[in-house]
């Protein structure tokens, strides 16, 4: 039964999620530039190290330095070295 119960509820996200993109059917979502990623870059890092230290208060992981890139798809990654990617 739970099973089920959660089917429906993924289900209803789903269409929910579905509803949502079809308001920009046929329009691109955002477009940003180098000179947007350049004027925020600076602002991401803070936010990313302000955020970072919070939580490591509760991990304590150790990594190497932080980096701010102007990717396409990938939101985050973490290297062999420890390096953290934004």
């Amino acid at each position: 039964m739970a099973l089920h119960l959660d089917a429906i509820g993924k289900a209803q996200w789903l269409f929910t999620k579905i509803k949502f993109f079809k308001q920009f059917e046929g329009r691109p979502i955002a477009q940003y530039s180098r000179k947007d990623y350049l004027t925020h870059r600076d602002r991401a890092f803070s936010l990313a190290k302000e955020r970072i230290g919070h939580f490591n208060g509760f991990y304590g992981y150790k990594f190497n330095k932080i980096n701010i890139k102007n990717q396409k798809t990938r939101w985050g990654s973490c290297s062999k070295r420890g390096n953290l990617n934004f």
